[in-house]
């Protein structure tokens, strides 16, 4: 450890003053550092206003307790001259907390030695005592909260209340679904789409993951049923408009394809008002085989290959999913409700949108209206999913090349329109040209 990380260190936590109770004066090896450390973390979290010296005066508080006058002023102003425009936060917060938790751990263990010297180890009770305190000093040591906002909103500050839509919404590419959810999907969402075999429950997520990754958002799509290849013949032909029985064919010549996947970058990243597409990576696992935890190995490799963060996650889908160890397969709402209960976590640990589908019950296949309880199986996919949508598709629609959209359940959205009616492009497998249906009778 330098000085200059120290002193990097320590103008870090007059910054962020929440840091004051985690580091201890003696995490510092230079000893005027922590000199001056100890004297300003004394008089922060003895202060009722909890408001961090300033220079002039951490400088006067210094020559207060310095009696035998080690520390020069000329030590003070340069400790404190550090100027954070220079150093990026990924530089700094990634180091900053390695040496907290490190020196903290640390801590920990020798506390722990302590606790356990001179200790009669034939007297059960005793050492049964000290190996909880044990257990629990190192807990509390490797457990520190290093991250603001531990506590959670604070209803008294008005930050607290902006909903911060730009960076909470990402759009459905669909102008009546955006006015129902209020400007889009929500991060930290569960969506789910119910639909009979044959209904387009893929299409449907392959163009909303098209859809947000055409506005900038980076999107996973983890394919259960086809084929990498296939999807991304599918989600090809919809972002490139190469019409789709053309696809196999054209898509031998790669200078083409390069050329078409240029272009369609410059078509959506040049305009002021357009932007650059976001990243769409396809990934396949054979039918239920992925786990809650293999997807989150997936979300980790592509943070780690790629140096990017997900904004969509589409699971296709979720009823052929695998369940971890332990999880009783037959028990359908337990397997449901682990599916989705885990799918959500990850959603909100990620921050990021998921998508998935489920199919119909039997009995309404083909039928021109759906219910939320015509989910079968497991009702906890429903119970758990922030939104449920239905899609809708009869022989008739078909024939017009039509699907309706129909809101299950909305958390909490209000809409005087149940249903949205799309345009099916067989040429791109395009949904488009979304109006709100008056009425279904």
């Amino acid at each position: 450890m330098t000085a200059n990380l120290e002193k990097i260190f320590f103008n870090w936590i007059l910054k962020n003053p929440e840091h004051f109770k985690n580091v201890q004066g003696f995490y510092f090896e230079n000893e005027d550092i922590k000199f001056v450390y100890d004297v300003v973390r004394n008089e922060y979290l003895t202060s009722n206003d909890k408001i961090v010296p300033g220079k002039l005066e951490i400088t006067n508080l210094v020559k207060l307790y310095d009696k035998q006058d080690k520390i020069s002023l000329e030590f003070i102003k340069a400790l404190l001259k550090i100027d954070f425009s220079e150093y990026r936060d990924e530089f700094v917060q990634p180091r900053f907390k390695a040496w907290v938790l490190s020196n903290s751990t640390i801590a920990g263990l020798v506390n722990s030695i302590e606790d356990i010297k001179g200790l009669d180890r034939t007297d059960y009770n005793k050492v049964q005592e000290a190996v909880s305190k044990v257990r629990t000093k190192i807990e509390d040591a490797i457990n520190i909260q290093l991250e603001k906002g531990s506590i959670g909103l604070d209803f008294d500050d008005p930050d607290s209340h902006d909903q911060e839509l730009a960076i909470n919404k990402i759009t459905s590419g669909y102008q009546c679904i955006d006015q129902i959810l209020e400007g889009g999907w929500d991060r930290k969402t569960l969506n789910v789409w119910m639909g009979s075999p044959g209904s387009g429950k893929s299409l449907t997520l392959q163009n909303i993951a098209v859809n947000a990754c055409n506005a900038g958002y980076n999107v996973a799509y983890i394919s259960l049923e086809l084929s990498d290849k296939k999807c991304m013949k599918r989600v090809g032909s919809m972002r490139l408009e190469i019409p789709i029985k053309e696809y196999t064919e054209l898509a031998k010549d790669k200078e083409f394809i390069k050329d078409r996947i240029a272009e369609m970058n410059r078509r959506r990243g040049d305009g002021v008002f357009e932007q650059k597409p976001g990243k769409f990576y396809i990934k396949e696992f054979p039918s239920g085989s992925a786990t809650l935890t293999d997807i989150k190995k997936y979300l980790k490799q592509v943070k780690e290959e790629a140096g990017i963060d997900i904004d969509m996650l589409v699971v296709d889908y979720i009823q052929i999913m695998g369940c971890e160890k332990g999880v009783d397969r037959n028990m359908l709402y337990l397997k449901g409700e682990h599916l989705a209960v885990g799918l959500r976590a990850i959603a909100q640990q990620h921050n990021l949108v998921c998508m998935t589908a489920t199919q119909l019950a039997k009995d309404k296949y083909g039928a021109n209206n759906i219910e939320l309880n015509d989910m079968p199986e497991s009702k906890a996919i429903a119970d758990t999913a922030d939104t449920v949508w239905g899609i809708i598709l009869t022989n008739l629609m078909k024939a017009e090349n039509k699907y309706h959209w129909k809101w299950l359940k909305l958390r909490d959205n209000a809409t005087d329109y149940e249903r949205v009616m799309f345009h099916f492009n067989k040429l791109f497998l395009r949904l488009h040209s979304d109006s709100y249906v008056e009425s279904t009778l």
